[in-house]
């Protein structure tokens, strides 16, 4: 970290913007870089020089849980991150404790606007305990009492399960400052949907929500389809590779028929998924031939779920 520390020492005090991305910075760059920007502040003994770090990318690095705490301490307190509003930390190493740290510092008045996390640690399975804190972390952040500024939160691949998702919802549904939230590769399936639709019935500010490769189905894309028809403020909805097949995309274009602001991209069609040009053709309503088939193929099955449904019922009330 040496060579770099000339560098950092030497940063203009009147600097905007900063991206060190794709740089192989580790903690102890991050800890020079904050120490720097602290310096240039406390050099300043009238306190006249009013704050100007304003956006700082450190993406695609080798950071860890001490850059996640550095940053959070500038966040937290001082006036070297007070006027910063954009930070950029995706594809790093940060886990739990950097990532809720950084959530943590949220909750004091900062100018934060924009903060993305996501794809750090690389989780392979479902990490309840990440989760766990993350989303307590985050219902402090994005409660009303905080006076948080935050429109733009990536928790990409944070592994989340419905258990996050359940309480990332609870915050969610009383946000009024939100804007964007990403949470793609969150393992959500049909519950977590649901709670992030009950969210939804009750959020009025949030424009766009990613939910791509998550585990979402026809079960869950139904309960969204309920939340939407109490939201007037999404503006698109990413539901990529979930699973979502006739029904649930039949479940959608019925619930937003009348939303001509609302856009909902199912990406590109995989195994067993939708053909983009139906998806577009059924929910733009382009009247054609191959339009209406699949409209009716998604009614006829939509039918027969719910007869079973209704078969399975009598069998439980007779026996």
């Amino acid at each position: 970290p040496q060579p770099l520390k000339p560098f950092f020492a030497a940063l203009p005090p009147r600097l905007r913007i900063l991206d060190l991305s794709h740089n192989h910075l580790r903690d102890e760059h991050v800890d020079l870089l904050t120490e720097a920007l602290e310096a240039i502040y406390d050099a300043d003994a009238d306190h006249t020089a009013p704050p100007s770090l304003e956006q700082l990318s450190l993406r695609s690095n080798y950071l860890g849980n001490g850059a996640g705490s550095a940053l959070a301490a500038l966040l937290r307190g001082g006036r070297a991150g007070a006027a910063l509003w954009r930070l950029d930390l995706r594809t790093n190493a940060i886990d739990a404790d950097g990532a809720c740290a950084m959530l943590a510092a949220l909750q004091y008045p900062t100018s934060m606007r924009e903060l993305r996390i996501g794809y750090n640690k690389q989780n392979a399975q479902q990490d309840l305990e990440c989760a766990r804190l993350a989303s307590i972390a985050l219902r402090r952040a994005l409660s009303r009492t905080c006076g948080s500024r935050l429109e733009l939160l990536d928790l990409s691949n944070v592994r989340m399960g419905d258990a996050g998702a359940k309480q990332l919802a609870i915050s969610l549904g009383l946000n009024d400052v939100l804007r964007r939230l990403d949470l793609a590769f969150n393992a959500i399936g049909p519950e977590g949907a649901r709670f992030l639709a009950q969210a939804l019935e009750t959020n009025q500010c949030l424009f766009e929500l990613d939910l791509r490769d998550n585990e979402v189905g026809d079960e869950g894309a139904e309960v969204l389809a309920q939340g939407l028809q109490q939201n007037y403020s999404l503006r698109k909805l990413q539901l990529a590779r979930n699973g979502v097949e006739l029904r649930g995309a039949y479940a959608l274009m019925k619930a937003t028929h009348n939303r001509e602001d609302l856009t909902i991209d199912f990406g590109a069609s995989g195994a067993g998924e939708l053909n983009p040009v139906q998806v577009r053709n059924m929910l733009g309503r382009t009247h054609s031939m191959a339009s209406l088939s699949f409209v009716r193929a998604a009614e006829r099955e939509d039918r027969e779920c719910r007869l079973a449904a209704q078969n399975n019922a009598m069998s439980m009330f007779v026996g």
